[in-house]
């Protein structure tokens, strides 16, 4: 009886490891169809690969990837897109630059996680972060597909910076969720459209990322050093601001800019933080906490600010689509007000 009451005592152990072999070999499945199911959404269109504004992205890598150190990296959304005259800068303090902002709503764990590679001794990034890229848009939104689409490499970067915490991973994960929805109605809405004309029309492929932005084949009106002129012959946009476009910088923010820091500082980086353009409205009591705007950011950070709000709050005839997009002449003032505070900057840290 004895050898029966063991394999008694086992079968509850078996059936466990039969179970849990079974439930291990069920998600695996899973898995496999739904990474199937994600490179079958990534493929279809509309793609941003080709043309479209986020096309752009990778000539930004690439210029950044062939430049020598020392340089200067301007890193934020795209208030630098619309609104830095790179060439001026490099004129002006004789050094490389490259211009990597193109969206805010990429967050900022993705803005700061993908030029970690190409960051060297003897370089300066420049942080000009979107207030909103500080206060609830740090993971970033769908739009993260375009930069995966059109540079493969940024899955690399994505897994890099949403897998530094378990918060970080599963905020990534209600991001993918959304995705396919977006992606397979705009696919439902090509077809349709292709079946009402009657005929294949690559245009509603290729173009359907760009119908409603600044202007066709968008990637070529940047110029080589990631700057965006498309806009300058474009009339202004109006806008009203909303209350309270300024607040305080989030703590996980000033823990992601700390970190981000110290990483830069271990390999002979400086990193520093100027804020971004906003209409002059949006830092006036009735549309704005002067004592957000005064103590901004109110967090304790590592990296030293250059500038305040105020500096680079401009008259709204200076944008192009407030509250971040200025056009050429507001371009112009807010590179010259951006490389005076670089140049007090360089000065006092190279005595």
């Amino acid at each position: 009886m004895l050898p029966n009451i063991a394999i008694a005592e086992k079968l509850p152990y078996a059936r466990a490891e039969h179970v849990s072999s079974k439930v291990r070999s069920s998600f695996i499945f899973a898995l496999i169809i739904f990474l199937i199911f994600l490179v079958i959404t990534l493929s279809i269109p509309p793609r941003s690969g080709r043309l479209g504004y986020f096309a752009a992205l990778k000539d930004k890598h690439h210029h950044l990837e062939t430049l020598k150190s020392p340089k200067i990296v301007f890193i934020g959304g795209s208030n630098l897109a619309f609104g830095l005259d790179s060439t001026f800068i490099e004129n002006k303090f004789h050094i490389p630059v490259a211009n990597m902002g193109i969206c805010a709503p990429l967050g900022l764990r993705y803005i700061l996680e993908e030029v970690k590679d190409n960051i060297k001794a003897g370089d300066v990034v420049v942080l000009v972060p979107e207030y909103g890229i500080l206060q609830n848009t740090i993971d970033g939104t769908p739009d993260l597909i375009h930069a995966v689409e059109v540079y493969p490499r940024s899955a690399l970067f994505l897994i890099r910076a949403y897998t530094q915490s378990p918060q970080a991973f599963f905020n990534f994960l209600a991001i993918i969720r959304e995705i396919p929805t977006a992606k397979w109605s705009a696919f439902y809405t090509i077809l349709t459209n292709m079946w009402q004309k009657g005929h294949y029309d690559p245009d509603l492929i290729e173009n359907w990322e760009i119908k409603n932005q600044l202007g066709k084949n968008t990637r070529f009106y940047f110029d080589k050093h990631g700057d965006y002129f498309g806009h300058f012959a474009k009339p202004n946009m109006s806008f009203e601001p909303a209350w309270g476009l300024i607040k305080d910088m989030g703590k996980e923010a000033a823990n992601l800019i700390n970190d981000f820091d110290q990483f830069a500082r271990k390999r002979n980086v400086q990193v520093i933080i100027i804020p971004p353009p906003i209409p002059r409205e949006d830092i006036s009591p009735s549309h704005c906490s002067t004592i957000s705007v005064a103590s901004w950011p109110d967090q304790k950070l590592t990296v030293p600010i250059l500038g305040s709000p105020q500096r680079y709050a401009f008259d709204a005839n200076l944008f192009y689509q407030p509250p971040y997009h200025l056009n050429a002449s507001g371009r112009s003032i807010r590179t010259k007000l951006l490389s005076e505070d670089l140049d007090r900057y360089f000065r006092k840290t190279h005595k």
